[in-house]
Parts: structure tokens; sequence; C-alpha cells
């Protein structure tokens, strides 16, 4: 069996979104003192991180997709991984509660619709081939 390199970046990604799911909960936990320092030299409510992390992964969703979009020439990939981050910028200025429909609807135009119009297109053409055959 033949290892493809789609394979090994694919894997790759999910491991490298493991660790900095890892990275962010320990951080988190150690981020408190700091915060709390923060918030009583300023007096202000503090920095949460929490209302940024959804941002880190729309852009990380992006990236991959933008990239397997340009170099198969594939526009709903390419467009999907635009919407991954135009999602990252709107989850910035809009509440945490709104990142969760902003993450599904990246989602679904990274992921879901290419992944729809690819499986239609490989029908077509498996239909098509399987016509042609004598």
């Amino acid at each position: 069996m033949m290892i493809s390199s789609r394979m090994v970046f694919g894997s790759l990604f999910g491991i490298s979104i493991a660790l900095l799911i890892f990275i962010v909960n320990r951080m988190y936990g150690s981020w408190d003192p700091v915060n709390d320092q923060f918030k009583m030299l300023t007096n202000t409510p503090g920095f949460k991180l929490y209302e940024y992390i959804s941002a880190l992964f729309l852009l990380l969703y992006g990236i991959p997709t933008f990239v397997t979009g340009m170099t198969m020439k594939f526009k709903p990939m390419f467009w999907g991984g635009i919407l991954c981050w135009i999602s990252c910028i709107a989850s910035l200025f809009l509440p945490v509660k709104t990142d969760m429909l902003l993450i599904a609807l990246s989602a679904a135009g990274a992921w879901l619709i290419p992944g729809i119009i690819m499986e239609r297109d490989y029908q077509r053409a498996k239909k098509h081939l399987a016509n042609t055959d004598v």
C-alpha cells in the first residue's frame, strides 16, 4: 500500500490541531494568576483567552482548505478557505455566543459543500466511464 502525500499532510494537520488543543488547555490553566494580577493592576475585567480560541482555530482551518483549493484548482475549497478566514475576523468582533455558528458555517462552506460537489463529480465520472467501457 502506497502512502499518499495527502494522507501524510492530513494526518499532520490532525495531529497539529490535537496538539494545539492540548497546548491551549495547558496554557489557559496557567493563565489565571497572570490575569488576576492584570485585573488588580488595571481595574478592568481582564483578558479572557477563551474569547479568541475560536478565531485561532478558524484561521488554522482556513490554511489547509485554501492551499488544497489552490493546488487542486478546486474553487469551492478555495472559497471555503476564504470563508474560514472571514469568519475568523468576524469572530474577533462578534460575541462569543456566535462563534459556534461561525464555525458551523465555515465547516459547511469549507468541507461539506465541496465534499458534496466532489462526490457528485466522482459519481458522474464513474458513470460515464462505465458507459464507455466495452
